[in-house]
């Protein structure tokens, strides 16, 4: 099977993953601790007040969580914090929200105090950045002062003012707000059509359809240009960039020209040196890419020059060739493994699809293997650059174990070596979780997991991600789901033709009474013409949930069939049970009556 490198990183429905753009931010105290009371002049009905000092920052929707002053009428607005008694403060971080349209960075923005008698504004204050910019900390120092209320007064640009999280501290006993900067960075962008996230340019999901849509585009913009910026936080070497251009053949097209930018020591905006872009014209649902003379920088943008229509990105990828592959178009790969169990094939370990139960069933595991050690394998198209691995163990507690021990190997050209530095986190391998492992960058077309087996188990893998942090995702753990109860059917498979004597074979956990039943036609002990529900056998599962029923389909009616199997997690007789489940197996009957 054929896997893609750039996955989509949202884990799937069964694991009910989700990607979050916010990030926590480390706030001057606990709100309970600060007794801190919000008010703001006016907060648009679609937005939260409280969400301006609950510790989280999210530039996007996912999750939504700022105050904005969205359709105020006021020229200013202001958000307060009020303490139950004095506090001392010497700096405030503001992280403003901007969504490109309604909501855009004040024009100024001042800090203030009440000083027993009116609002003044705190002595010496140094902003960084000078200016209001938007989906950024702005970190503002000044001379300490007391007081029981601050507050911060937006003078609104065009648009309406917002912010995702504001902090008020005093350095000498509390921390500094800092950018909490997500490895890929943060992207905001001079315009954003509402219905568009720009933080899905830099979220490792390149997707040219309407499913899932995950991009940004300047639609309705009123700008003849726009741009997208990434902001990494601190500096960063960067030679090349990866523009997957969206188009959807109408209201974006893919844009009559683009230029590579970054922010110099000056503070100005200047164009990437020795643009070399690949296609030379730009090109719609298709990778563009750049490669520029090497510049050391925080900030780096895309200026689009619109067509006729307006422009859209899905994905935007910076790195450093000296240490990194290239962007490329979606790359495949083929998982192998030394030893799979029969049904538990290596496809399951990259397929997006994170189980750690039965339902679904779905890892490689080395069950039955006569080896004490045992790998999987993925092999690229091409050299790739990868510096983490996220391997999520499988782990039945029975014969198949969490590995005694495990190396990240590649192949560097003539033999399997481990990669360099590896840091595991858990240190020792954990089952039915994330092992994280980072190491050096490494190169190469094949990349390998080697476990080495406990005694008296086998190893097994639901899922195998190989990432470079500088340019996709780090793997996380799904949220925990409670998975129902089931009744997963091993033989024989959905949909078969029996007849005489079949066995049906299931696997019920932590399930004690297992009834089959199947309508009956009528026969002299039931002679109700519309047939009877006929209870044919029970059985009571094994520890591990095993367990099988025998049923005699020439006593049934001929053609398609359906046996329904009840399961209760008390024993037979034993009326109280606290779950139930009910499985149905479709079989076509080619004997019977």
């Amino acid at each position: 099977m054929r896997i893609h490198s750039l996955r989509k990183w949202l884990s799937l429905v069964l694991i009910l993953g989700l990607i979050v753009n916010g990030f926590p931010v480390q706030a001057a105290a606990a709100a309970g601790e600060q007794e801190v009371t919000l008010t703001a002049s006016y907060t648009y009905h679609g937005d939260r007040l409280d969400h301006a000092s609950d510790g989280i920052v999210s530039y996007d929707d996912t999750p939504k969580n700022r105050w904005t002053s969205y359709e105020s009428p006021n020229e200013q607005d202001w958000v307060q914090l009020e303490y139950a008694g004095a506090r001392s403060k010497n700096v405030a971080g503001i992280y403003l929200f901007d969504d490109g349209g309604g909501i855009k960075a004040p024009s100024s923005y001042d800090i203030q105090y009440w000083n027993d008698t009116e609002w003044a504004s705190v002595p010496n204050q140094v902003k960084s950045p000078s200016e209001p910019v938007g989906n950024e900390l702005n970190l503002v120092t000044f001379d300490s002062v007391s007081s029981t209320k601050f507050r911060v007064m937006f003078t609104h640009s065009g648009s309406k003012s917002g912010a995702t999280e504001i902090v008020f501290a005093d350095s000498n006993t509390e921390p500094v707000p800092g950018a909490s900067v997500p490895p890929l960075g943060i992207a905001s962008a001079s315009y954003t059509f509402r219905l568009d996230q720009v933080s899905q340019v830099n979220d490792g999901i390149v997707s040219y359809e309407s499913t899932p849509a995950n991009r940004w585009t300047s639609y309705e913009s009123p700008n003849e240009s726009d741009w997208v910026q990434t902001n990494f936080g601190t500096s960063k070497r960067k030679d090349a960039v990866g523009i997957y251009l969206y188009a959807d053949g109408g209201g974006i097209k893919a844009p009559a020209s683009y230029d590579v930018q970054y922010l110099n020591a000056n503070g100005e905006w200047v164009s990437a040196g020795n643009q070399v872009k690949t296609p030379e014209v730009p090109a719609g649902n298709a990778l563009n890419l750049v490669t520029f003379d090497p510049v050391d920088a925080e900030k780096f943008r895309i200026q689009f020059t619109h067509s006729d229509a307006k422009t859209g990105v899905t994905e935007i990828l910076y790195v450093d060739s000296a240490t990194q592959s290239l962007p490329t178009e979606t790359i495949s790969a083929v998982v192998t493994a030394s030893y799979s169990n029969n049904g538990d094939s290596p496809d399951f370990a990259a397929d997006s699809i994170i189980s750690y139960s039965d339902f679904p069933r779905n890892r490689w595991t080395a069950y039955g293997s006569p080896n004490e050690s045992d790998w999987v394998q993925t092999e690229y198209e091409h050299a790739v650059s990868k510096n983490m691995a996220g391997i999520y163990l499988y782990d039945d507690g029975g014969g198949v174990r969490a590995p005694a021990s495990y190396d990240v190997q590649y192949w560097n050209g003539s033999e399997w070596v481990g990669v360099p530095n590896q840091v595991k986190t858990p240190a020792e391998p954990k089952g039915g979780a994330l092992n994280l492992v980072s190491f050096d960058t490494v190169v190469s077309d094949r990349y390998r997991i080697l476990m080495t087996h406990q005694a008296d188990a086998k190893s097994g893998i639901t899922e195998i991600m190989y990432v470079d942090t500088n340019k996709e995702p780090v793997p996380v753990e799904p949220p925990v789901v409670d998975v129902e109860p089931a009744i997963e059917i091993l033989s024989p498979a959905i949909g078969s033709s029996v007849s005489g004597s079949v066995t049906i074979e299931f696997k019920a956990p932590e399930m004690k009474n297992v009834w089959a039943r199947a309508w009956h036609q009528p026969d002299d002990s039931h002679p109700d013409p519309n047939g009877y529900d006929a209870w044919i056998q029970n059985a009571a599962p094994d520890e591990e949930g095993y367990g099988s029923v025998t049923i005699d389909a020439d006593q049934l009616p001929k053609g398609p069939l359906t046996i329904i199997l009840n399961a209760w997690n008390s024993p037979e007789g034993d009326p109280n049970f606290t779950e139930s489940t009910t499985s149905y197996v479709q079989l076509y009957n080619e004997g019977g009556i």
